[in-house]
């Protein structure tokens, strides 16, 4: 990676662009987060053609945006995610007037190890291929912006989805659910499940 913050680091970008990132055409990602550290991207373009473009790797990072776009476009040896999120947070926010674009050959958002992810703005998922919009494992998605529509969502094992609003239109087009794992009749992992506004599982 071109840019990495490790170490109790913090970057922000702001009216900031980004592109291309990386190492000839080898596979690395253009920005990475390790080791308790956060990044800041507001009114940006962060755009990547050598791996995913954002990455987190570890339990206490923290990566928040605001209107701007995050862009992969690597298609070679796997498809590359807008943002990779393995634990930590994501943040999404903005007023009514923001927007944020995530485009991807493979998953505009990709997250597991416990990664909790928090929208408070309007987004726009875009892939170039039948990958989802969203695909969590053992992670949680809060939706809490005014405008939002996820047009492929799946919840892998131990996943939540929580509703804090009440929306009047659809939000999620298409949401695929992990049954769990079972082992000798013991649950091993738990379905993804949804959790409305009055919280109750669904």
């Amino acid at each position: 990676s071109a840019i990495k913050v490790e170490s109790h680091s913090i970057l922000e970008l702001e009216d900031t662009t980004v592109q291309n990132n990386g190492h000839g055409s080898q596979n690395n990602d253009a920005i990475v987060l390790s080791e308790n550290s956060k990044i800041d991207i507001v009114d940006s373009i962060i755009t990547h053609d050598y791996g995913n473009t954002i990455s987190a790797w570890g339990g206490n990072n923290h990566v928040e945006i605001e209107n701007s776009d995050v862009t992969s476009n690597y298609s070679d040896n796997h498809k590359g995610n807008a943002i990779n999120m393995n634990g930590g947070i994501l943040e999404f926010q903005g007023n009514s007037s923001d927007k944020i674009n995530l485009n991807a050959v493979g998953h505009p958002i990709y997250s597991d190890s416990g990664a909790e992810i928090k929208m408070r703005s309007n987004i726009n998922f875009y892939s170039e291929t039948d990958y989802e919009d969203i695909k969590l494992n053992e992670s949680k998605l809060i939706l809490d912006s005014d405008e939002l529509l996820i047009k492929n969502l799946y919840l892998g094992d131990d996943s939540k989805l929580f509703f804090y609003k009440t929306y009047s239109s659809e939000v999620v087009t298409n949401l695929n659910c992990s049954p769990g794992i079972y082992q000798s009749g013991i649950q091993l992992y738990r379905p993804g499940i949804v959790h409305l506004n009055n919280n109750d599982e669904t």
